[in-house]
Parts: structure tokens; sequence; C-alpha cells
């Protein structure tokens, strides 16, 4: 699963290393948005994307989406099944 952050914003990147941080299994590709050759920048600079195979979250969804697949919180929500 790939985590588009942007690399020039501080936020951005203490939630990458603490997704980094929360990821035990190491499933999570925390990677720089401005690398990203696949989505318009305007739109990942919008708001947060999650991609997993050939599905994008973003926003809000993509934490959600996070939360679910990171075992510190996943327990704690229902599966998906959008």
């Amino acid at each position: 699963m790939r985590v588009l952050i942007d690399a020039q914003c501080p936020y951005c990147r203490a939630l990458g290393e603490a997704l980094k941080a929360l990821d035990l299994r190491k499933d999570l590709r925390v990677e720089p948005l401005q690398t990203a050759t696949d989505l318009e920048k305007e739109a990942l600079l919008q708001e947060l994307h999650v991609l997993e195979g050939e599905r994008v979250y973003r926003g809000y969804p993509a934490l959600l989406h996070l939360a679910r697949r990171l075992p510190p919180f996943g327990p704690s929500f229902p599966s998906s099944t959008s």
C-alpha cells in the first residue's frame, strides 16, 4: 500500500514517520507525492492519498483505510465493503 505525502510539509513528514512506526507488518510505502507520476499533482496537494492495487483513497476515507490496516487500530474499525 502506498501513502503519498507532501515531502515539503513538516506535518506531512511527521505523519509519514508516525505511520511507519505504527506499521508493524511493514506493509506501507510512504512516498513523497512529488515523485508520483500516476496522479495529478494538484489533487495530491489537496488531500492525503492512499493507493492499494487499483484503488485510490483520498482524504478522510484514506485515513480510515490506513487505520483499518494498522495493527494498533485495525480491531477498532469495522471492515469496509466499499
